[in-house]
Order: C-alpha cells, then sequence, then structure tokens
C-alpha cells in the first residue's frame, strides 16, 4: 500500500546509515550537587506511552552530565530502550540526557518522525537480538545492524504525516475515554452513596457531569 504519486523500490539501509546511536549514563546518586539541575534524565518507564516526551521526573545538573557517560542528546533524538522493555520509544522535545538502558537514535538523513514509526516496526528484531539471563538487553552493535528499507524523503514524510494524523486521533480518543471514565465515577458515587432525603434524578446527575 502506497501513495499514488510515489513508485520504484525502497533504499535499503542498516539503522547505523540513518542514525547515530548514542547510550546513556547515570551519575554518582551519593553525590547531591549531580542531581536536582536543569538538565531532564530519563528513564525507561518515562518512555513508550506517548511519543514525545518533555520532562523527565528526575534531573541531573551540569557536574552531573560531566562526571558521567550520560550524553547531552539533541532536540528530536528517538529514545529507545534495549534493556528490559527492549523496542520502547518516544521523541525528545526538549534537550535531555538518558540512563544506561537506552541507545538513543540521532537521524542523519531520515525524515524523524518516518524513524520514529520505523523503528516500531523491528521492536521484534529487537526483542530477537536481545540476550541476557536476568534481563534482555540488545547491544548498540546489533541495534546498528539492523537492516531496513527507506523510501525517497518526499514519501518519508507524507508516511510520517499519516501516522502522525492517527496518533492524534488516538490520543483525542483516549482523552474522551478518561473524560468518561471520570464522568462514571464522579454519577456512581452520587447514585450509590446518597442519603434517603436527599435523591437525584439520574437524569439531573448525567447532565452536571456532562457539562
Amino acid at each position: 500500500m502506497r501513495f499514488p504519486e510515489f513508485s520504484g523500490e525502497w533504499n535499503k539501509y542498516t539503522i547505523n546509515d540513518l542514525a547515530t546511536v548514542v547510550g546513556g549514563g547515570t551519575p554518582d546518586t551519593t553525590v547531591k550537587s549531580y542531581w536536582g539541575g536543569d538538565i531532564q534524565w530519563f528513564t525507561p518507564s518515562e518512555i513508550g506511552k506517548n511519543k514525545y516526551v518533555d520532562f523527565s521526573k528526575r534531573t541531573i545538573t551540569r557536574d552531573g552530565l560531566d562526571n558521567s557517560s550520560a550524553k547531552l542528546l539533541p532536540l528530536h533524538t528517538i529514545l529507545l530502550s534495549f534493556r528490559a522493555t527492549v523496542g520502547e520509544c518516544s521523541i525528545a522535545s526538549n534537550e535531555c540526557t538518558t540512563n544506561q538502558g537506552f541507545q538513543s537514535l540521532i537521524a542523519k538523513q531520515c525524515n524523524i518522525d518516518f524513524l520514529y514509526y520505523l523503528i516500531q516496526t523491528k521492536k521484534k528484531d529487537l526483542i530477537r537480538n536481545a540476550c541476557g539471563s536476568t534481563f534482555l538487553e540488545i547491544s548498540a552493535n546489533e541495534i546498528r545492524k539492523i537492516k531496513v528499507a527507506v523510501p525517497v524523503q518526499n514519501e518519508q514524510e507524507q508516511i510520517a504525516k499519516l501516522l502522525s494524523l492517527i496518533d492524534e486521533r488516538i490520543a483525542t480518543q483516549n482523552k474522551i475515554i478518561e473524560d468518561l471514565k471520570k464522568l462514571k465515577s464522579a454519577i456512581s458515587k452520587q447514585a450509590f452513596a446518597q442519603k434517603p432525603n436527599g435523591w437525584n434524578r439520574l437524569d439531573t446527575l448525567f447532565s452536571k457531569g456532562k457539562a
């Protein structure tokens, strides 16, 4: 399935051709001056739920960055988890760092949104190439060697635009579902916890909740 204006074969690449793979690190947790700064520092549990991530639960200082193996990653880096939850990813909305559970992707010659969706289709390959007795992890070299097929830039942009639109619709629907759950909870509390002399009509409760 393709957009009608495009034809021809997609070119074959490795992830290493398309992106620079960068690991992460953790500053010494016993040194207070390394923590609580203005540099975002992500862990695997914070990514994968949404396409974009803005702010991390913990932050580090410039001192912490300089005295650890953590790397400052540019805007729009794909934060890719390679340990335990292999293959989960999100796009960084700001400059940030990560712990050592990541092999993040900085795009070289590929539309960043297209690369984000492309790497998601390779999750099975990532897991297949992962190993470990305590928990699965995949090496940076194995990630670099993964083979992919990529179209021309214009087609990348069109595919990414369509998939991004679908993601936006999903996010909107999820928001509606969450709002309905809150409304249901509020109505349930009022409907089942009223005093005998304080009954309300359910249709009026629903109207209040809906408004």
